[in-house]
């Protein structure tokens, strides 16, 4: 799983900007769920960022899954994805595509 970590000291400029943080997981629910925990607490307006997950794990019967399902319904900027993809550079790539920005 990958970060990434963007620092704007600009409020009017950091207001402006549009994210889409796209995360492939596969099997790593125990990580994703305080990956999308810390995301989701961020001071950032909820309008300025998206958060993509496409999840291609084989193994969805786990409480880890259920509490990223459950957090991915209750804010309405995760866009949660669950499909079997060719590895990683074609989930990133079908990640870029299901992005709004």
């Amino acid at each position: 799983m990958g970060f990434l970590f963007i620092i704007i000291g600009n409020r009017n400029l950091a207001e402006s900007i549009k994210i889409s943080v796209c995360i492939c997981t596969f099997n790593e629910h125990h990580y994703l769920y305080d990956c999308l925990q810390s995301l989701v607490n961020q001071n950032v307006n909820i309008n300025n960022y998206e958060i993509v997950v496409l999840d291609n794990s084989n193994n969805l019967n786990n409480n880890d899954y259920e509490k990223c399902i459950k957090l991915s319904k209750k804010y309405l900027n995760i866009k949660y994805i669950v499909k079997k993809t060719n590895g990683l550079s074609d989930a990133r790539n079908q990640c870029i595509k299901i992005s709004s920005y």
